[in-house]
């Protein structure tokens, strides 16, 4: 028996459910109908053809965006190429200015240069000199296209002898002669060079016995130093001036002085050292003049007119050398008791040929200082030996002849021209003076030579050189070793062993 719930549902569905079945059908063909409607088909249609539209735009946007970028980088590329293009443009314009610049200091530096190496020559002018001869200077004017003619025509020309040098050297120079300054020989001429009013800041004592007085041989040995050599005089005082005052108290030989010949030095501290050395060895002369190479002769110049001032006419020679020089004292001695009535004369190593005009290295000289190829004969200036009498007559020659910038071509060639002394070459391989020694000589080698330079050593070889040479001499003044001759040939032999001839 069905309950009265169940019986409710049933015929509620029974009526409900088709009405909605029917309901939903009609709904549906509705639909149907509107969608095929045109209406309808042209919304349909609607959408795939704004897509149609749509693409090509977007294809051309992207093209543009891609034509764009590519403006934008070729822009780029040009400006970054004309960015390197004026970079390196300006970077040539600043090398170039820079090298005209450079051009420029070249140009004022290689004038300075060559004006300094002139003005060196000169000794009246203040880096020769000193402040005392400033008021000195004169000079004339000189036809420039004249003279600049004149020096062709003597170009590469035979050496014409020291009085065209001076007229030459008095013409390109513009100078005129000195009339305040006293002539130390008027027959010499026209006094040039103002030698007389040297400063010496630092002197030694003179002692200048005459040799009718002492009975002996008298020298003054002078050595010749930079003013920073300070090693290379500690090694001379530790070696062979150890020997000047045992030959000066035994032997034939009196010392009338010995020192050490030096110019002004520009840094304070070496000056002061200069000094305390001075104080402590009391054998420094300085000069007040510039210390440098080219101004050698310059030095020569202030040495000459010392001893003129404190051994005038009193000494038999002066030695004059390097301080890269080993001297043999005692044969020294011998040497100039052999040779002391050599007046007015000079003693070095060389040969007695015409030196050739170098122009460039080292010794190097222009043609406007010197135009003529050759150099008149002249012994070396490392080692020379001077006697007493031609003192005066070099320095009256320096007086009244214009300088040159190296000491032996000027000295000992030009001035004793006009001094008319004797220059005595004597060999360099085999004579007493010996300027090229390479390694410690025998003890044969030390019999025979008076003073021998060191050969282009430098300063630690110089001392071993110096110090070995010292030990053969000594052994030869001991009698520990002597040279014999036998049978022409030169041996050496220890002093406890029996000698056979």
């Amino acid at each position: 028996m069905l309950s009265p719930r169940m019986v409710r549902f049933s015929t509620v569905a029974r009526v409900l459910l088709p009405v909605l079945v029917v309901s939903t059908f009609v709904i549906g063909c509705s639909l149907v109908a509107n969608l095929m409607s045109p209406t309808s088909q042209q919304m349909l249609t609607a959408r795939p053809c704004c897509e149609q539209q749509l693409q090509p735009m977007a294809s051309d946007a992207i093209r543009n965006l891609i034509l764009e970028k590519e403006i934008l980088q070729s822009k780029l590329n040009e400006f970054l190429n004309e960015g390197r293009k004026s970079f390196l443009l300006k970077s040539a314009k600043f090398l170039r200015r820079e090298n005209l610049k450079l051009l420029a200091k070249l140009k004022v530096y290689e004038q300075e240069r060559r004006r300094k190496a002139e003005q060196s020559t000169i000794a009246s002018s203040e880096t020769l000199v000193g402040e005392t001869n400033l008021s000195q200077i004169k000079k004339v004017t000189v036809n420039r296209d004249f003279f600049d003619y004149i020096s062709n025509c003597l170009r590469d020309s035979p050496y014409a002898g020291v009085e065209n040098y001076t007229r030459y050297a008095v013409a390109r120079l513009g100078l005129a002669p000195l009339t305040n300054v006293e002539p130390l020989l008027p027959e010499f001429g026209p006094v040039i060079n103002d030698v007389l009013s040297f400063r010496y800041p630092i002197s030694v004592a003179a002692s200048c016995p005459s040799a009718a007085l002492s009975g002996k041989s008298t020298v003054f040995i002078a050595v010749i130093s930079a003013t920073m050599n300070f090693h290379q005089r500690t090694t001379i005082r530790r070696t062979w001036k150890s020997h000047v005052q045992a030959v000066h108290r035994n032997g034939p030989l009196a010392i009338a002085g010995f020192a050490f010949i030096l110019g002004l030095s520009e840094d304070d501290g070496t000056q002061r050292r200069i000094e305390e050395e001075s104080q402590l060895y009391g054998d420094v002369i300085q000069i007040g003049m510039s210390d440098f190479y080219r101004n050698l002769p310059l030095k020569i110049a202030g040495l000459l007119n010392w001893l003129r001032s404190h051994c005038a006419g009193e000494i038999d020679f002066l030695l004059k050398v390097d301080d890269d020089v080993y001297v043999n004292v005692s044969n020294l001695a011998h040497f100039v008791r052999s040779y002391r009535h050599s007046n007015m004369s000079v003693f070095g190593s060389g040969t007695p040929i015409k030196g050739h005009a170098y122009r460039e290295g080292k010794w190097q000289i222009s043609y406007a200082e010197w135009p003529w190829i050759e150099y008149p004969p002249y012994i070396l200036g490392a080692i020379s030996l001077i006697s007493g009498s031609s003192i005066l007559p070099l320095l009256a020659a320096c007086q009244t002849t214009p300088m040159l910038p190296f000491e032996d071509v000027y000295f000992f060639g030009l001035c004793v021209e006009k001094a008319g002394i004797k220059t005595l070459h004597l060999s360099d391989r085999t004579g007493p003076f010996r300027r090229s020694v390479h390694h410690t000589p025998t003890v044969c080698d030390v019999n025979a030579m008076v003073a021998w330079r060191m050969n282009d050593a430098g300063v630690t070889k110089l001392r071993e050189l110096m110090e070995s040479s010292h030990q053969v001499a000594e052994d030869v003044y001991t009698n520990k070793t002597q040279c014999i001759v036998v049978n022409g040939t030169r041996r050496s032999f220890d002093h406890t062993e029996p000698v056979v001839q």
